[in-house]
């Protein structure tokens, strides 16, 4: 991590020699921010093992892909389950079913279920799948194949092999860092918390004019 961050400083110190070079330092805004911020991994666990365990999905000898009624795809702090055919509705409440009895089982830590239509209604999400999973503490979803084991570990590439991640329920709190300066940032002012969604107004108004239409509002007190 320090390594990048160095990395990251030698960068952005080249984009102001250039700047500087060319003669619009004075005129420039600069922004620095994270897209997302990270939750530590507790627990992580393959899906896909347990699907195929379950008699929905089908590999060959050396554990590729064949066929499938429901498969997972990794969001890392969530699971997204995709049925083949979603209007089969006998193999839907089967898989609903199965994943219901991982929710109720303590031991695999799984403590929200949601589908299609509830992502929807809820968080206004939607995508090519059928159900999202998601765990009670911060849960790391593996969609490997390569592996008949149910809980991952680091020998294990992918999600299920680092020590935080993100990609869960959007009420989880995974604060990431916007750094300002420039002749339209206010000098000094500090603001402890805000939604990611007030970054793009707020470098909006760095620039003089209104980002409307959108759910974030300008962060008033670091405008010039």
């Amino acid at each position: 991590v320090k390594a990048q961050l160095n990395k990251h400083d030698q960068q952005f110190g080249e984009i102001i020699n250039l700047i500087k070079k060319y003669g619009s330092f004075d005129e420039t805004n600069f922004v620095i921010l994270g897209d997302h911020g990270q939750s530590d991994i507790t627990q992580a666990i393959n899906m896909n093992v347990l699907l195929k365990d379950e008699g929905f999905i089908q590999v060959d000898e050396d554990g590729i892909l064949v066929d499938f009624d429901a498969y997972a795809h990794s969001a890392s702090l969530s699971a997204w389950i995709e049925l083949k055919d979603p209007s089969d509705t006998m193999v839907k409440e089967n898989v609903s079913r199965f994943l219901y009895s991982l929710l109720e089982n303590e031991n695999y830590g799984i403590g929200h279920m949601y589908t299609k239509a509830q992502a929807l209604e809820q968080f206004h999400l939607t995508g090519p799948f059928d159900f999202i999973l998601e765990g009670k503490l911060p849960i790391s979803f593996n969609s490997s194949l390569q592996t008949n084991s149910v809980f991952g570990s680091p020998e294990y590439s992918g999600y299920a092999s680092l020590k935080a991640s993100h990609g869960g329920l959007p009420y989880k709190d995974e604060t990431t860092t916007f750094i300002a300066c420039g002749p339209n940032v206010h000098k000094g002012a500090v603001v402890d918390r805000r939604s990611i969604v007030d970054e793009a107004p707020t470098m909006a108004a760095f620039l003089g004019f209104d980002f409307d239409g959108v759910s974030g509002k300008p962060i008033l007190d670091l405008i010039q």
